[in-house]
């Protein structure tokens, strides 16, 4: 028997992402020859919904007569964090006290966070919206993996990345062979784990490899200020010094000394307790350990001999005028 799968879309979903979840079930079942999956499209009111493109998609009906599904999938985009409808969020809720599979793609977490449904699972949003999110549930535990799957919920960042999901999915209920198999449908080179990265390295982003460029990054333009000090604790956000060593080399700080997120793949060089001292200096040992390591004492250098430097001649005394 198939495994229903309904996707519900709100208005202005990721296309993107939601082709990356569906088109997976969609080979699955050519792949197996078999039909593994089913799946029905809902909208909140049974009308056609825009994409953020603007491509419209005609659901099968609303959340009203939606058909007996054992995973539901929620698909939001751009709009996903203004989106507040009290019907759906019941529905949600309905359907989690039924026992559903419940998850989201891109921001879909938005609807499912306001639902309640993300109290006590691990989540995840699409990196633009990681601080903003954090900030407006500081009680979750949101992470920046590219997927997260917990019991019976799963969020996903967004893009291809719902395919890495669906892909994870597929594993997990009929076999890895399979998954791959429907990743090389997708000319896909390798199925992403959960722990890659959303965003890309920074020496394929910028197209530089010299590690003190790369230390350096981002610039002090890339700067941003916390919009609150909830937003600051969840992001782990804190000042950096100007002056990071004794010497007085000064880093290259942001302009008006604004704060720097550390929660970035990047990190800036530590500060040093040390100071710094010049090349050419000598480190001298201590008395107690001149004692014990040998380090030849005052005494026991032979002195330098000093030349004697000629007595000046003294010039003759000039005679008193008119004597």
């Amino acid at each position: 028997m198939p495994l229903p799968v309904a996707f519900l879309l709100v208005p202005q979903f990721s296309m993107m992402s939601f082709a990356s979840a569906v088109e997976p079930l969609r080979s699955a079942n050519r792949m197996s020859g078999r039909t593994l999956y089913s799946w029905q499209i809902l909208s909140p009111d049974g009308a056609p919904v825009s994409a953020s493109n603007g491509i419209a998609i005609v659901p099968a009906g609303g959340i009203a007569e939606a058909a007996r599904s054992a995973m539901l999938v929620v698909c939001a985009g751009t709009g996903g964090h203004r989106f507040a409808d009290a019907a759906v969020f019941g529905w949600l809720r309905r359907l989690d006290r039924q026992g559903l599979v419940i998850g989201g793609v891109s921001l879909g977490g938005y609807l499912l966070a306001r639902a309640g449904l993300l109290a006590g699972y691990r989540c995840t949003v699409h990196w633009e919206n990681l601080a903003a999110f954090a900030e407006e549930f500081p009680d979750l535990e949101v992470s920046n993996e590219l997927f997260e799957i917990d019991r019976n919920r799963f969020t996903c960042s967004g893009g291809i990345a719902a395919l890495d999901l669906m892909l994870d999915l597929i594993a997990r209920q009929h076999g890895g062979e399979l998954a791959k198999a429907v990743s090389e449908q997708f000319i896909q080179e390798r199925i992403r784990d959960r722990h890659d990265r959303q965003r890309m390295a920074l020496p394929a982003r910028l197209g530089i490899r010299h590690p003190k460029l790369l230390a350096g990054w981002p610039p002090p333009s890339a700067c941003r200020a916390a919009s609150s000090s909830a937003c600051s604790a969840a992001i782990s956000i804190a000042r950096r010094p100007a002056t990071i060593s004794s010497c007085g080399w000064r880093a290259p700080a942001c302009c008006c000394c604004r704060p720097i997120c550390r929660c970035s793949r990047w990190r800036w060089p530590a500060a040093s307790s040390r100071p710094r001292t010049s090349p050419n200096a000598i480190a001298r040992p201590t008395a107690a350990r001149r004692a014990t390591s040998g380090w030849p004492r005052p005494e026991d250098q032979p002195r330098r001999q000093s030349r004697s430097r000629p007595a000046r001649r003294q010039r003759p005394a000039m005679a008193p005028a008119g004597s």
